[in-house]
């Protein structure tokens, strides 16, 4: 199919222009205190504070820096995440809609600490993100998602004066969120870590990870002995608890372009998915979500 306008991410993600690998694989026998499997935000910042802790570090990647989920997402940085509040609160308790509050908004503020120190060219930029309401019958979900995250500890406010190319009938706010280059942010971090020690080896699939310390993990070309591995892959490699039979498949299509006028201020994702279904076909999911951010590559 041919689209009729060519979209910035007609050929892929805007993130991952021109990115390849930089390091070589793993080869031969090689040791370290701890592994860390992937070379994505979770992985390169685990990488990062242990680095700097002191501890010898190495990460395995089976493609190069930021190629999975970290390099294909939406460059939003918030604590606020379409409905999650009321949602955990009527499924955990107020509690534990707080715990999770708290350690958002601590992620949150630690990406902003590491981008300002390590990551300056990502371009971070601290903005209000919201959920919203883009037809009457979501109002009440809004609603609903204000007092949950307000219960929870977060500073949220109702406002529907929102900058959005998109019409809003309500929406919750909340303040000094953030977005940023994720490519350029992990970069950034992987390039600390090795700066404080830690070595990195791109395209080093990890095949297997024997269950007693010291570990023995392997890729296609390496046998690697560590006291500690971390999994910070998108899949769960390991047979552990049974995670293979409990992850659910799901996909997400994103379209970018650039804007004709200046960039919307706000970090908006619409309150529930509106689903279409014709008989005995497939259902077709959308989310509004507004996301503005610096799409100019290296």
């Amino acid at each position: 199919m041919t689209l009729p306008v060519e979209t910035t991410s007609a050929q892929g993600s805007p993130w991952l222009v021109g990115e390849t690998a930089t390091t070589a694989p793993a080869m031969g026998s090689l040791t370290a205190d701890v592994l860390v499997v992937g070379a994505g935000i979770t992985g390169v910042t685990v990488a990062l504070l242990l680095a700097q802790a002191g501890l010898d570090v190495m990460v395995c990647e089976a493609e190069y820096v930021a190629a999975g989920t970290s390099g294909l997402n939406t460059a939003k940085v918030s604590a606020l995440q379409s409905t999650i509040y009321s949602a955990l609160a009527a499924r955990h308790g107020i509690g534990r809609a707080g715990e999770y509050a708290a350690a958002s908004q601590a992620g949150v503020d630690l990406v902003v600490e590491l981008a300002a120190a390590h990551a300056p060219e990502a371009g971070l930029r601290r903005r209000t993100a919201a959920t919203v309401a883009t037809t009457p019958d979501q109002v009440d979900a809004v609603r609903s998602e204000i007092e949950a995250a307000r219960a929870a500890g977060l500073p949220v406010y109702a406002s529907a004066a929102l900058d959005t190319p998109v019409p809003v009938h309500a929406g919750v706010c909340l303040d000094d969120q953030a977005s940023v280059h994720p490519v350029r942010y992990v970069r950034g971090l992987m390039e600390a870590a090795i700066a404080a020690g830690a070595r990195l080896h791109e395209h080093s699939r990890v095949l297997d990870v024997t269950h007693r310390s010291p570990h023995i993990v392997r890729t296609g070309s390496a046998e690697i002995t560590a006291r500690h591995v971390v999994v910070a892959g998108h899949y769960p490699l390991l047979d552990r608890g049974g995670y293979f039979a409990r992850l659910e498949a799901q996909r997400s299509y994103c379209v970018a372009a650039r804007l004709r006028g200046d960039e919307p201020d706000v970090l908006a994702v619409s309150t529930l998915s509106s689903e279409t279904c014709a008989p005995g076909a497939t259902c077709v999911t959308t989310r509004v979500r507004c996301i503005a951010g610096p799409l100019r590559t290296r």
